[in-house]
């Protein structure tokens, strides 16, 4: 059976791209307005962005199921515009703000806006037929761990740094903000190099190693290298995952 049209695939697509994906477009607008103490932008343009890409979703989701490549381009098109004008708003906030301790937080939801958008791109290529059958099986293991580990990973852990102290009682440490502008760049660095390792053919082992590399780059400290290399072991098992869909 074809993964497009696998009732578990489609399932999953439909959690990842319609529940969770409105649910972070919205949330993290909220928490980045809170923690930049920053003036709340236009309600009727942050109403329209869910409302696209939704509309997008629908559109990929009812182009991949009918196999129609037109469709299915139009909503990736339609969701990647969502998303870059949600990106833009995330960063607009930024401007002129005045800021807070959680501040470095946002940078995981712009982060993660980015990574939707390549995520969005690698998936397009072959649903529309644009990369060659030889290429499928490259572009979407990448496509898979961008999206997934990105868009869905990355403001899971941006928030902890603010939920977790929350969740466990306790006071937020001092460091806290320093750890969440580390972490960010070993994490994001490592998922784009395991996704552009993927996208060239190269698999899971050559992909962590690359990532590690940049993991234990200087200038790092050992909390945001140790996480690093955790987000990047983690990430195997979404690379298997997509390598095994990849075959069915």
């Amino acid at each position: 059976m074809p993964a497009a049209t696998d009732p578990e695939v489609s399932r999953a697509r439909l959690f990842l791209l319609g529940a969770a994906t409105t649910a972070i477009v919205v949330w993290s607008e909220h928490f980045a307005v809170a923690m930049l103490h920053a003036e709340l932008p236009d309600r009727r343009w942050s109403d329209v962005r869910p409302a696209g890409v939704n509309l997008g979703v629908v559109g990929v989701l009812a182009g991949m199921w009918a196999d129609l490549p037109a469709l299915t381009g139009a909503g990736c098109a339609l969701l990647v515009g969502a998303i870059g004008a949600h990106l833009v708003v995330l960063v607009r906030l930024g401007r002129g703000a005045l800021g807070g301790r959680l501040a470095p937080v946002v940078g995981y939801y712009r982060a993660a806006a980015a990574a939707l958008t390549v995520g969005a791109v690698l998936g397009r290529l072959p649903a529309t037929g644009r990369a060659g059958p030889q290429h499928h099986g490259d572009l979407r293991p990448a496509h898979v761990h961008v999206t997934l580990l990105g868009w869905i990973g990355l403001p899971v852990l941006g928030t902890l740094f603010m939920l977790w102290p929350t969740a466990l009682g306790v006071r937020m440490p001092e460091r806290t903000t320093r750890l969440a502008r580390h972490v960010l760049g070993p994490t994001g660095g490592g998922l784009l190099t395991a996704a552009a390792a993927l996208a060239a053919g190269l698999r899971p082992a050559a992909a962590f190693a690359a990532g590690h590399g940049i993991a234990h780059s200087k200038d790092r400290t050992e909390l945001a290298r140790a996480l690093a290399v955790v987000a990047l072991a983690g990430s195997l098992g979404v690379v298997l995952l997509a390598t095994a869909l990849s075959a069915t």
